[in-house]
């Protein structure tokens, strides 16, 4: 039996010098590293900045590469326009993001990522290496680069400026094959590096003990979470605060602290939402009720807006208070939006209005559901509606069908005061007509 010939890896060896261009201080040293499975050994030491150029071929800059074209005659944009592109790319829209993902940030519209790295490179210089071929070509770090770049160019300062004027790198050998520079690019950027972000709900706990045990004020609270502003520290800190509150109305049931871990955006946006309305005892306590309801209308951190609007309407709060469940946000929503609308309107659209909803109820089963106070609110109102096409006689003949429809256990009610002054009308009704003729 013959065995079989395991094979062996070959590793692709570094070129016996360090490419020139890499600083001979602190001298670069040969290091292994993985991509894709197979191992590389480069050097790793650092360049200066202004020797490098950015990867002008980045699949991410395609587009706005060929925009630049266009409006400068075809050439190709240099390192500085390159960095206009970066700047002008990396605005942040905002992205609509999912409860499930439970994340706030997405809300943060408009931040320049660039910048934002800029700013973590300003406090903690570049921690990871940029990686390049032999020949200098970024394969990976792109971004990193020009964030370092736009804060060397950022100060005149030669004392802040000396911070920047080198960079880490890590060189692929000198005799690398196109497979391999595809290999390595890949695996640097569509494999996951598997890195588990914490929870908003975990990181604004910690900000919130830092701000409220440690004494730590915004200033303070800024420089250590760098990523975040101080006006989104400050909603991060009221937003604890008020599911802490949501959790002592809640007795600290564990169901309370529950929803409060997990869904600390809703409280988020409930408080940035509803500022005038969460200093209301009735308001806070009813919408910190209804999340725990058997039937909670709330389901996202969008549900949370305008809720000040709807327990300003007297109509809506209620409906939303003692329906429960998505239908009644909804109805809500809509009871406010029309009175918003009708509000508007001038007379003779809210009385089209009214003769719409009449038509519909009239042609339907709802009479019978609707309570006798309200229909004879509606008839005491109907009275003091003027109407021009009905004659003298189409009135009266009205006043007989409605005094025709009195039932027996109703005309004995009627006192003899009343029926007098009935009379009284009907003779001078009787009287007019007959003096109007004699004319």
């Amino acid at each position: 039996m013959s065995l079989k010939k395991i094979p062996t890896i070959i590793k692709a060896r570094p070129s016996k010098e360090f490419p020139k261009w890499m600083l001979p201080d602190p001298e670069p040293v040969p290091e292994e590293r993985m991509f894709n499975g197979k191992p590389y050994s480069g050097w790793y030491g650092r360049a200066h900045l202004l020797d490098l150029e950015g990867w002008i071929d980045n699949p991410r800059l395609d587009i706005p590469v060929e925009k630049w074209k266009e409006k400068h005659a075809g050439r190709l944009p240099d390192n500085e326009a390159l960095l206009e592109i970066m700047l002008e790319h990396s605005v942040d829209v905002k992205v609509e993001e999912e409860d499930e993902e439970d994340d706030a940030d997405g809300r943060r519209s408009r931040r320049n990522k660039l910048l934002e790295l800029a700013q973590s490179i300003s406090l903690n210089e570049v921690r990871t290496p940029l990686i390049l071929t032999y020949d200098k070509r970024i394969l990976d770090g792109n971004r990193r680069y020009f964030a370092t770049l736009y804060l060397y160019q950022l100060t005149d300062d030669e004392d802040a400026r000396e911070r920047f004027e080198t960079i880490p790198v890590w060189v692929l050998p000198k005799l690398i094959k196109k497979i391999d520079e595809d290999r390595i690019l890949t695996e640097l950027n569509s494999i996951n590096d598997c890195q588990v972000r914490w929870p908003y709900s975990v990181l604004a706990k910690r900000i919130y003990e830092d701000y409220t045990q440690r004494g730590m004020d915004y200033d303070a609270l800024a420089k250590k979470y760098h990523s975040y502003t101080k006006s989104r520290l400050k909603n991060i800190v009221e937003a604890t605060k008020v599911a802490n509150e949501f959790i002592t109305h809640h007795d600290d049931s564990l169901e309370a602290k529950d929803i409060a871990y997990r869904k600390l955006i809703w409280f988020d946006e409930l408080k940035r939402s509803n500022r005038v309305a969460m200093e209301n005892d009735e308001f806070r306590e009813g919408i910190f009720d209804a999340i725990l309801a058997d039937n909670p209308p709330f389901s996202s951190h969008k549900d949370f807006l305008r809720l000040g609007d709807i327990f300003n309407n007297l109509e809506a709060w209620k409906c939303l208070t003692e329906n429960g469940g998505k239908t009644a946000l909804k109805q809500a929503r809509f009871i406010v939006e029309r009175e918003r609308f009708e509000g508007k309107a001038d007379a003779q659209s809210q009385m089209n209005r009214v003769n719409s909803l009449l038509q519909g109820v009239t042609n339907g089963p709802g009479f019978g559901l609707i309570d006798g106070e309200v229909l004879t609110t509606f008839h005491e109102l109907a009275t003091h509606v003027p109407n021009p096409g009905m004659d003298a006689q189409a009135k009266m003949s009205l006043a007989m069908e409605l005094m025709n429809s009195l039932t027996s256990k109703e005309l004995p009610r009627l006192s003899e005061e009343f029926l007098g002054e009935i009379t009284a009308v009907l003779e001078r009704v009787r009287n007019q007509v007959k003096a109007h003729r004699k004319r």
